[in-house]
C-alpha cells in the first residue's frame, strides 16, 4: 500500500471532492514505488505501477486523519518530473474531523430544522414549553413508564386578569426565566400549562421538589415587575403539587389535580388561609 502524505489544505480539497487528482514530485522514494522495470527480449522497459487504491493522510502520526481512496489512473509526466493519480470513490476513512461543503450545508440545515421544530413548541410570551408540547411528553410518558414516582407542580398567578397585557407579559417572561433555571435543579421541564398558569413535571422525591417550590416562589414574589423603578408592584403566586405513579390513569389524575389547584387558588385569593 502507498501511504502518501499530504498538508491539510490539499487533504481537504480531496475529501471534500473539490479536485480529482494528486500531484507529486517525483523523488526517488516515488520512482522507486511507482516506475515498475520490464524486461522484453533482453531489453529493459520501464513503465508506471498502477495502486487501485493508496492511503493518503495529513501528517504520519498514527491518528492522522487518513483516507483509502481508489486510484483510477497513474501518470508520469518526464518534462516535468511528476506523478499525477486520478482518483476516484473514498473507500475508507480514519480520523476524519474535516468537513464537506455538502456536509456542512447539511448540518446547518438540520440545525434550523431543530431550532424551528423547538420555536413549535415554546411559548412566545414566556419562553417556556407549551400546552402541544406537554401533550406531547405525556404520550411518551404513558408509553415509556420508566420511573417510580412522577410529580406534577402547578404555578397559578394570582389575580392575573386584572392585569395590563404588557405586564402580563413582562410577568410571564420573568416567572418563565425563573423556573427554566429551578427546571435544572430538578431536572424537570416546565411548561406554560394555561393563561396564569405553569406547570413543572420532575422525576424528584417530594422534599426536593418541594424545598425548590418553595424557594421558586418566594423569589418569584420578591421581583418588582413595575415597567418603572419609582412605582412598587409585586405579584403573588399559588404553588401546589402532587405525584402521579403507574397505576393511575394519566388524564384523570392531571384533570383531578388541575381542578383542586384551581379551586384552592381562588379561595386564597378570596382571603381563606391555605398553605403555599
Amino acid at each position: 500500500m502507498l501511504k502518501i502524505s499530504v498538508d491539510k489544505g490539499i487533504f481537504n480539497n480531496i475529501y471534500s471532492k473539490n479536485t480529482d487528482k494528486l500531484q507529486k514530485k517525483a523523488s526517488k522514494f516515488y520512482k522507486a514505488k511507482l516506475i515498475n522495470p520490464i524486461l522484453v527480449h533482453n531489453k529493459i522497459f520501464y513503465g508506471i505501477k498502477n495502486y487501485k487504491n493508496i492511503e493518503i493522510c495529513n501528517g504520519l502520526a498514527k491518528d492522522a486523519p487518513s483516507m483509502l481512496i481508489e486510484v483510477k489512473k497513474t501518470t508520469y509526466d518526464k518534462k516535468i518530473d511528476i506523478f499525477t493519480f486520478y482518483l476516484g470513490d473514498i473507500n475508507e476513512k480514519r480520523n476524519i474531523i474535516y468537513k464537506t461543503s455538502q456536509e456542512e450545508l447539511i448540518e446547518e440545515l438540520q440545525k434550523e430544522k431543530n431550532k424551528l421544530e423547538e420555536r413549535i413548541y415554546i411559548d412566545d410570551l414566556s419562553g417556556v414549553y407549551n400546552l402541544k408540547k406537554f401533550q406531547n411528553d405525556m404520550q411518551e410518558l404513558e408509553k415509556n413508564m420508566d420511573f417510580e414516582d412522577f410529580s406534577f407542580s402547578f404555578i397559578s398567578i394570582n389575580n392575573f386578569n386584572s392585569l395590563s397585557f404588557f405586564m402580563a407579559k413582562n410577568i410571564l417572561k420573568n416567572i418563565g426565566d425563573k423556573l427554566k433555571k429551578y427546571s435544572q435543579i430538578l431536572q424537570a421541564s416546565i411548561y406554560r400549562y394555561s393563561d396564569n398558569t405553569f406547570l413543572v413535571s420532575a422525576k424528584q422525591g417530594k422534599e426536593l421538589l418541594k424545598q425548590s417550590l418553595i424557594l421558586a416562589k418566594t423569589n418569584i414574589e420578591n421581583i418588582n415587575f413595575s415597567p418603572k423603578e419609582d412605582d412598587i408592584f409585586y405579584i403573588s403566586i399559588y404553588t401546589s403539587f402532587d405525584f402521579y405513579s403507574k397505576d393511575m390513569n394519566l388524564n384523570t389524575f392531571l384533570q383531578k389535580t388541575y381542578s383542586t389547584h384551581l379551586m384552592q387558588s381562588k379561595e386564597k385569593q378570596n382571603g381563606k388561609n391555605l398553605d403555599g
